[in-house]
């Protein structure tokens, strides 16, 4: 991977091995990493995920925000993180179409036209989340 990075004229950019701060170091270290995606569910969450995008950036290391298939909490959260860094890259985020059920009720995020219209102000814009669904959907209950 090093060689490849270093003799292609494209940015190569490091997905799937990259899943923590720790996994971005040794990437810019030892592989002279020059684009890496970033995926917020993958990282373990918001906290991790802001961690290596300002870690990337710092170290003058594009970043593509990307995600799994999200819900609509996870779809504006993601989207939200990687606003806040104004990212040269377009973001690719899986919309929660196709998700089967959603606990948010009202509020987050609008789409229009492929492009997610992101709330102003802080928070994530939800309004109203079904508590019932929200505990069903809990991992390590």
């Amino acid at each position: 991977m090093k060689r490849l990075i270093e003799v292609l004229p494209i940015p190569i950019a490091l997905d799937e091995g990259i899943y923590s701060p720790k996994e971005l170091v040794e990437a810019i270290s030892f592989l002279g990493v020059r684009a890496v995606v970033i995926k917020v569910s993958k990282a373990g969450g918001l906290w991790f995920a802001r961690q290596m995008v300002g870690l990337a950036l710092s170290a003058g290391i594009e970043v593509l925000g990307s995600g799994l298939t999200e819900s609509r909490l996870g779809f504006l959260a993601s989207g939200q993180l990687f606003g806040a860094y104004g990212l040269r890259w377009p973001v690719d985020l899986n919309g929660p179409q196709f998700m089967a059920d959603d606990a948010v009720e009202e509020g987050c995020v609008r789409i229009e036209e492929g492009v997610a219209l992101l709330p102003e102000g802080p928070g994530l814009g939800v309004v109203r989340i079904d508590p019932k669904k929200f505990r069903a959907y809990l991992v390590g209950r």
